[in-house]
């Protein structure tokens, strides 16, 4: 999936990983937040080649996502947050023949609302590669990231991050998996060791220890994996004296904000660790957001685990388990798009050579309300987007091309005004900038293409009409300009948006390369 070699192993918007191994196949899922379908899965034989086979949330009668936009936070120190709703931290575990996610759905009415809801729940399947998962069993717990841990003797327990008041704990509770019934009373187990946003706790068990690992720090520069541990999986939890066990705050390393990590253990008995990180560049642009990437884990003779730091390669003499078998077939490329929030099923069709959208009234900067899009994460730095809008006859208000989206603060796009024969370009950042807006003139035709092109550091717009050899720059944008402190990365594809317009647009040849 990945061309720069191992890290990292899912590009893209792939945050907060977690992790499973049965039999022979690893096993990771992802947080989605507005999008939809929602919670990727994907597959691997090796922990490096990693395929998407389907996604958890893939029926619109699962969940409502229609209240997840973003929220924003201004912060007393440093760069405010835009804090997306939606599906937040899944964790995904088996046992005993069936698939569990365990996920919280964060939503916040109108957008920057103070207030959140947290919807907890757990799905399941028994075949993985079916993907068919069962609807929602929601359960209580006043918090997020919620994870599984199946202990030895076949008892469940729920952990996750219980917000009582002023501060944040981890806290658990023994389960009934199957119906998200508490079976004991919540225990608070930890409290951090800095007490700075515990959060993402997932609980192992080795040697007649039980670890809990968690991160800190939030979700940025002071990002950082810590773990503790006791003989009884209701604690007391001792700190180990090394934490945090994995970071890249206060260095230079290329891979920054790392954390959310979650461990497995391959058919050899070999560790490893899933965590997310950004490519940062120049301190100001990781502009696809929070990626999965990979590391070694080992078992020193003082029973911690040490992780590796986390870099483009893996270091000297690592070597990642060798598939026996491949793959079964994957699914249809259809997985790998993504609509925004409560769309119009009805008005999104997509096939291997066309998309299909009815235009809907909806904006890109709108916080609630349908918005006719179908893209694809961007997964490398640099590379390419582009499509071909068959423009048709004219029509009264309709604007439709090619978008670039994070969430309603943060967005571009580059279209085809059918009223005006125009081509134009606009470039929002609401946080940071007003709107950037061009426009030029062209000759009524059949069809136009359009490209958005990048790089780590500059986003070009550029288009060709029907019969023309050569493409046209409309104009550029600066990725630091889409960059913030938020958890979202890039998604791009055609857009169609106007009101009482009811004659579908049609797009071909589309690719994110």
């Amino acid at each position: 999936m990945a061309d720069r070699g191992i890290n990292p192993i899912v590009p893209g918007m792939a945050p907060d990983p977690s992790i499973c191994f049965v039999k022979d196949t690893f096993y990771l899922v992802n947080s989605t937040f507005q999008f939809f379908p929602g919670l990727p899965i994907y597959a691997s034989k090796n922990l490096v080649d990693w395929t998407l086979i389907g996604n958890a949330i893939n029926r619109k009668t699962q969940l409502d996502l229609t209240h997840t936009g973003t929220r924003y936070c201004p912060q007393k120190i440093g760069e405010d947050l835009l804090a997306a709703g939606g599906l937040h931290a899944p964790t995904i575990r088996y046992h005993s023949g069936t698939f569990y996610i365990v996920c919280t759905n964060v939503t916040h009415p109108e957008g920057q609302n103070p207030e959140m809801s947290f919807e907890n729940f757990i799905i399941t399947t028994k075949d993985i590669w079916a993907d068919q998962w069962s609807d929602p069993v929601y359960f209580e717990l006043y918090g997020f990231d919620p994870s599984l841990f199946f202990d030895d003797d076949g008892k469940a327990y729920m952990i996750g991050t219980q917000e009582p008041g002023p501060s944040l704990n981890i806290i658990q509770y023994q389960v009934d998996a199957n119906t998200g019934k508490k079976l004991s009373e919540k225990k608070v187990i930890f409290t951090g060791i800095s007490a700075y946003f515990p959060e993402g706790p997932h609980m192992y068990k080795k040697d007649g220890w039980y670890y809990l690992l968690i991160a800190e720090g939030g979700t940025h520069e002071n990002h950082s994996v810590n773990i503790a541990r006791s003989h009884s999986i209701w604690g007391p939890f001792e700190s180990c004296e090394h934490n945090p066990i994995l970071t890249a705050r206060g260095t230079d390393e290329y891979i920054q904000h790392v954390g959310h990590a979650d461990l497995v253990q391959d058919a050899r008995g070999e560790w490893w660790a899933v965590c997310l990180g950004v490519r940062k560049r120049d301190h100001r642009r990781y502009v696809l957001g929070r990626e999965t990437f990979l590391t070694k884990c080992t078992w020193p003779q003082d029973g911690w685990p040490s992780l590796g730091i986390v870099g483009l390669a893996l270091p000297q003499g690592t070597e990642v388990p060798k598939a026996r078998t491949q793959l079964p077939s994957a699914r249809s490329k259809e997985a790998e798009f993504l609509m925004i929030r409560d769309f119009d099923p009805n008005g999104v069709h997509v096939s291997e050579d066309r998309i299909i959208l009815t235009p809907k009234p909806g904006d890109f900067s709108d916080v609630v309300g349908q918005i006719a899009f179908a893209g694809k994460r961007q997964r490398s730095l640099n590379g390419s987007a582009s499509l071909t809008l068959l423009t048709g006859a004219e029509q009264s208000g309709l604007k439709a091309g090619l978008g670039y989206y994070k969430d309603e603060f943060r967005h571009a796009r580059f279209y085809y005004d059918f009223a005006m024969s125009t081509i134009g370009m606009e470039v929002v950042n609401s946080m940071t900038s007003p709107r950037t807006h061009l426009v030029q003139q062209v000759e009524r035709t059949a069809s136009i293409d359009l490209r958005l092109q990048y790089t780590e550091t500059l986003y070009t717009f550029a288009f060709r009409v029907h019969g023309a050899t050569g493409w046209t720059t409309l104009g550029s944008f600066d990725a630091a300009d889409v960059t913030a402190y938020d958890f979202i990365g890039p998604v791009i594809g055609p857009f169609a948006q106007g009101a009482g317009v009811r004659r579908p647009v049609e797009f071909i040849n589309f690719e994110v390369a």
